[in-house]
């Protein structure tokens, strides 16, 4: 089950701040670590519940990076590159872009 690891018969969650996103794992090894600057619940199964501190988003790389200013609002923990919040009178060409523009 993704999120958990098995030994000897037992489920274990993987810890606060990690994820695990493959069947059958056999060891707290496959718990793999959030990025820095972010947070994950107990048993998480995928990178994506991993969010990235308030200021901070996701980017395309899994990181979480400053959020571009002015232009972007990140006050709340959790934004990725696709949904980032232009600020009024700012736009960017696609949702994979960082460049913010007046």
């Amino acid at each position: 089950m993704q999120g958990y690891y098995c030994v000897g018969g037992q489920r274990y969650p993987c810890p606060r701040n990690t994820y695990q996103p493959v069947l059958g794992a056999t060891s707290d090894d496959a718990c793999a670590a959030c990025p820095l600057l972010s947070s994950s619940l107990a048993a998480s199964p995928s990178l994506a519940r991993c969010l990235c501190a308030a200021a901070f988003f996701m980017d395309g790389d899994e990181r979480c990076s400053l959020c571009p200013q002015p232009g972007t609002n990140c006050s709340l923990p959790g934004a990725t590159l696709e949904q980032l919040q232009l600020s009024y009178g700012f736009w960017r060409e696609t949702n994979y872009s960082v460049a913010i523009l007046p």
